[in-house]
């Protein structure tokens, strides 16, 4: 029970540390644009931001997760942090491209990713259940993995410094690779 209560300790740790900087941050550009630009702002309600508030906090919820997953399963604090923007920027960009050039029309019916659409629509007012309902399970079952990885940790005791050195070196390479991969496809 000490490793889910770590395991979530953590998540609402981070989670909470990243919509305080949600916050801070629309504050911030808030008052500036009242400021330097008034009339920018001048027929603009508070309130016609909240879908798009509301889209962040629940999509941070998810890279909150990962962060603490990424974390438990590394032994770098840096290392964590590339697998977080990896798996949450990269990977979901390169799954996206390949299954654009390997759709049998091109792509053309798969238009946006299904994260910007979630996102596009979030912000404009629309939330379907199943996309909250699927960032809520994504992230309860990742939270859940990381308590499970913390767990076997704890009773297998420290890994060797070789596998530590070699799951450095992969993951670097993967993210290289997939950095690469979008290099790549940004140029066609």
């Amino acid at each position: 029970a000490k490793e889910y209560d770590l395991a979530v300790g953590k998540f609402l740790a981070v989670w909470i540390a990243s919509i305080l900087n949600i916050l801070f941050f629309f504050v911030v550009s808030f008052l500036i644009f009242g400021f330097f630009a008034p009339n920018a702002v001048s027929n603009v309600s508070v309130f016609s931001f909240l879908p798009g508030l509301a889209a962040l906090i629940l999509h941070s919820s998810l890279w909150s997760a990962v962060t603490v997953a990424a974390s438990s399963f590394c032994v770098h604090s840096s290392l964590a942090a590339a697998v977080t923007i990896f798996v949450c920027t990269v990977l979901p960009q390169v799954v996206w491209r390949a299954l654009m050039e390997f759709s049998a029309d091109g792509g053309r019916t798969l238009g946006v990713s299904l994260l910007e659409a979630h996102v596009y629509d979030m912000s404009s007012g629309i939330f379907s259940s199943t996309s909250v309902l699927g960032y809520f399970i994504l992230t309860v079952l990742t939270v859940f993995l990381s308590a499970k990885k913390i767990e076997s940790l704890r009773l297998r005791g420290k890994k060797s410094v070789k596998s530590k050195i070699a799951s450095s070196i992969v993951m670097i390479l993967a993210v290289a690779l997939s950095a690469g991969i979008l290099h790549i496809a940004d140029r066609f």
